[in-house]
């Protein structure tokens, strides 16, 4: 991934890299297809045990990550608001900062829907909390 600073500094550069970072979450029903074989086609309950286990700690990874790129964008931009004299400079990072912690409620949805997911799909195997 790109410097941070860099992520932050353009909001249509931080949205696109949170787009690729939530790759796995917009595909997880496919994914779960794909490596879930239904009852039928496996008998196998330690290679589904550690499918979703692999996939859960994958899903996990991904969720720290993208919530430490929005909170590390939080603090830049609220740094740089601190810092900031003119009201046009401020008026600006205050809609950036606005734009980034949308992110969060956004984030929260995602999160949620691919939690609901993974759980109903894994639950039989693994605990995956919600």
């Amino acid at each position: 991934m790109a410097d941070p600073i860099l992520i932050c500094e353009d909001v249509t550069h931080f949205g696109k890299t949170l787009k690729e970072m939530r790759t796995l979450d917009d595909k997880i029903i496919y994914v779960l297809n794909n490596s879930l074989p239904t009852v039928s086609f496996t008998r196998d309950k330690a290679e589904l045990t550690s499918q979703c286990i692999n996939l859960s700690e994958q899903v996990n990874k991904t969720f720290d990550s993208r919530r430490r790129l929005i909170s590390n964008c939080v603090e830049i931009t609220q740094k740089k608001l601190d810092e900031a004299s003119e009201s046009d400079v401020k008026r600006g990072l205050r809609l950036k900062m606005h734009l980034i912690k949308n992110e969060i409620s956004v984030e929260d949805v995602i999160q949620h829907r691919t939690k609901t997911v993974l759980h109903e799909r894994c639950r039989d195997y693994v605990n995956v909390s919600l």
